[in-house]
């Protein structure tokens, strides 16, 4: 099927409801965005009963105009979604009838507690199978590290560990091109090892011999133990050329 935009007039409206050719036309829908509100002391249920009490909808107005010709009654309205909260304010109507079908096996309803639970869950699961550094690094960041170290949370970490460990770390590494990348990794290291208790000695060690070898490549001079590159003088640094160009300009004069 061809979809396809055009201008059309009446008469080319009322010619395409008899082409066999064209399956359906439909005419444009005018939209907008709805303004947002000023904001007021109240709190947001607050705000939420104030309007469903005044017999108003969020965002009617906007859509079908201050009096619409529909109000609703006798539809069926059905949400697939990760869930409501039965006890918000825009729900609390006793003649409202809510059913709720379980189709996940992690049960009905909606709090943010149980957001939270699945996000999680869901974070930890993709990670499992391939996880960055920097991935990692935010989840030990976002999640609660201090609690029962064999708790689902810690194991879920453990395990995106390995999948660092095993799949990306090798190709992390090999692109590190400047000494805080490879400071960069080693903190993320020590990271791990503080908060998840991974064992990362093979790993640093990987880190430091390939950042030895880096910098020995790009600043061959550079003195580890003083901290400066080893073939300068104690003196003042002088540059030869310009030396000679002023004992020829001497000279000459």
């Amino acid at each position: 099927m061809e979809l396809e935009v055009v201008d059309a007039s009446p008469d080319a409206l009322r010619k395409a409801a008899r082409d066999e050719t064209i399956e359906a036309y439909g005419r444009p829908m005018p939209l907008k965005l709805i303004a947002p509100r000023k904001t007021s002391q109240a709190t947001s249920r607050q705000q939420v009963e104030a309007v469903v009490l005044a017999g108003r909808s969020w965002g009617v107005e906007a859509v079908c105009g201050r009096n619409p010709v529909y109000d609703g009654e006798g539809a069926v309205v059905a949400i697939l979604d990760m869930g409501i909260n039965r006890e918000h304010a825009a729900f609390n109507d006793p003649e409202l009838e809510i059913v709720e079908q379980d189709f996940t096996g992690t049960g009905n309803g909606d709090t943010d507690d149980q957001i939270a639970v699945e996000l999680t869950t869901a974070a930890l699961e993709d990670a499992k199978t391939h996880c960055t550094g920097g991935e990692l690094t935010e989840l030990v960041g976002a999640l609660d590290t201090e609690g029962d170290a064999e708790s689902p949370i810690m194991q879920g970490l453990r395990l995106a560990f390995e999948a660092y460990e095993t799949k990306s770390f090798r190709d992390e590494l090999s692109d590190c091109r400047s000494t805080e990348e490879f400071d960069r990794m080693l903190e993320d290291l020590d990271l791990f090892q503080t908060y998840i208790g991974a064992d990362v000695d093979e790993l640093v060690k990987r880190v430091k011999e390939a950042q030895d070898e880096w910098e020995s490549e790009h600043y061959p001079e550079r003195d580890d133990d003083e901290g400066r590159y080893s073939g300068r003088s104690e003196g003042p640094y002088i540059d030869q050329e310009v030396v000679e160009m002023f004992n020829t300009l001497r000279s000459e004069s």
